[in-house]
């Protein structure tokens, strides 16, 4: 029956008619769509319905190997033994979410050939067994998210895993070719929304005209900090090793959610998410499989996640050739004031520099004007190159003082570098110049914001959320449910110890 047929059939007849057509067999044994109401259509032609999900479940094992298959339904949700028994028809609804859930590639789905380490083979290489793993794009346009009621309140109730599967596709339609600016502002807003496990594979930054490959070689939760750990795929890749941190998450599903607005809120910002994270950080640049001694690194981090990657860099600014940050949140004026004098007493002798850093903002950004100094600020050491890119769209039509409060979030998310239909001017500030623009401790406004979000955020509201999250964590510890979702291990926090008693 399935002579003339393979996956390819469901691919290519997906898309021709409306969400509500349901695929048959053809009596010359193809496949065919017709529209009906589903209402009327289940309970008729059940074992036609059960024949189509036969072949549809041999061809996709077959395309995709019976491991990933399962992996994908499981991911979907689409539970097939269910469809079969039912006589449940087909629709193009469910092979859309299907397609979807193919974006997702682990380390163990490359076939490398010879029975080989996929580590041993060049980039170049790589790209055409990656390839036949992405053969069916069903992402036209590049999803960005805008704030208005009616995306917060799909935001609020969407599918975790649709989310996470639509961003999956559009990684890998957004970040191929793409140089280092750009892929880091992507990547960094992107995995808000993703959750990637470790052996995932995803794009690495175009290096000299080359498609590369990262995957994720670790994942770090704990206390609202997430860093995955990037190590390219191919041993021979020019690639560095990345840390990339997550942002602020509001998806109560999401993990950790709850615990990023604790960070956001905390009077050190971040501070929380980091000093949780801090030994396992430290561990995992220590490990020789994640880097080799003597080779640096790139970070990278959007919002809190810039936030986050700043305290990691003055821990571990030496292991760090390039520190990216996306409309960040700065950090205490102690900290970023005590890091310049000790990167200032370096010796300035050697040619090598010792590391960039290049805070990336869009014009009236409110997390601008979060914290006292960005990390960098102070710095005269010659080795050090510092740059802060400013972005201001040129479309806008408002004065500043015209914009609202989700006018100011739209800057905040809203890619600056990767949206074509948005055009940008960039400012480039360096040096001196740097040192003014991220420093908030000069500007009356940013002091405003700083001391609403101290004032009100850390001593009103967050006492008041750290019970409510007390709550949810005792119920998801003893009644197995929770409102929002956490990483486990939990319970290890010291302000919430008593969980453990």
């Amino acid at each position: 029956m399935i002579n003339n047929l393979d996956f390819k059939n469901f691919y290519d007849l997906h898309s021709t008619q409306g969400s509500d057509t349901v695929f048959y067999l053809k009596r010359n044994g193809n496949l065919g769509l017709k529209c009906f109401s589903l209402q009327t259509f289940i309970g008729l032609d059940n074992e036609k319905n059960r024949n189509v999900w036969r072949i549809f479940e041999a061809l996709a094992k077959k395309e995709f190997g019976e491991d990933r298959f399962n992996r994908i339904l499981k991911n979907r949700n689409i539970n097939i033994n269910q469809k079969i028994s039912q006589g449940s028809p087909l629709t193009k609804g469910i092979i859309k979410s299907f397609l979807l859930g193919t974006s997702k590639v682990l380390l163990k789905d490359i076939q490398a050939p010879d029975d080989l380490e996929v580590k041993w083979f060049l980039p170049s290489q790589l790209k055409n067994m990656v390839d036949t793993l992405h053969k069916f794009p069903i992402i036209e346009d590049t999803f960005f998210f805008k704030i208005n009621l009616e995306s917060i309140i799909n935001f609020l109730s969407y599918s975790k895993t649709e989310f996470q599967d639509i961003e999956t596709h559009t990684l890998w339609k957004n970040l191929k070719g793409k140089n280092s600016y750009n892929y880091m502002e992507f990547l960094s807003k992107a995995i808000g929304l993703k959750k990637m496990e470790e052996g995932e594979v995803i794009p690495a930054p175009y290096t000299h005209g080359v498609d590369d490959y990262y995957y994720v070689f670790k994942k770090i939760c704990t206390n609202g900090l997430v860093a995955y750990a990037l190590k390219p795929v191919s041993s021979f890749s020019l690639a560095r090793p990345l840390i990339v941190f997550r942002p602020t998450v509001l998806q109560p599903d999401s993990e950790d959610a709850l615990y990023t607005v604790i960070n956001d809120l905390n009077e050190s910002l971040g501070e929380p998410g980091y000093m949780a994270a801090k030994d396992e950080l430290s561990q995992l640049m220590r490990d020789p499989e994640f880097r080799r001694e003597g080779v640096k690194i790139d970070i990278a981090g959007f919002s809190l996640g810039g936030n986050h990657a700043q305290r990691f860099f003055v821990d571990n600014y030496a292991n760090v050739a390039h520190m990216y940050t996306v409309n960040a949140p700065s950090v205490e004026r102690s900290l970023a004031e005590n890091f310049a004098s000790r990167i200032n007493a370096l010796p300035t002798t050697s040619q090598d520099a010792a590391f960039k850093i290049s805070a990336m903002r869009v014009r009236d950004d409110l997390a601008h004007y979060v914290g006292q100094k960005h990390v960098g600020w102070g710095i005269s050491n010659p080795r050090v190159k510092k740059e802060c890119l400013q972005f201001d769209f040129v479309d806008r039509t408002q004065t500043e003082a015209e914009f609202s409060f989700g006018d100011r979030l739209n800057r905040h998310i809203q890619h600056f570098l990767n949206q074509p239909d948005v055009l940008f001017v960039a400012e480039r500030h360096e040096s001196s110049d740097f040192d003014m623009q991220v420093d908030n401790t000069g500007n009356s406004r940013a002091m405003f914001w700083e001391s609403m979000r101290v004032n009100f955020g850390s001593r009103v509201v967050l006492p008041l959320l750290k019970v409510v999250n007390l709550v949810f964590l005792l119920c998801h510890k003893y009644l197995y449910i929770s409102p929002v979702s956490y990483s486990e291990p939990r319970y290890k926090y010291p302000w919430m110890s008593e969980i453990n008693s």
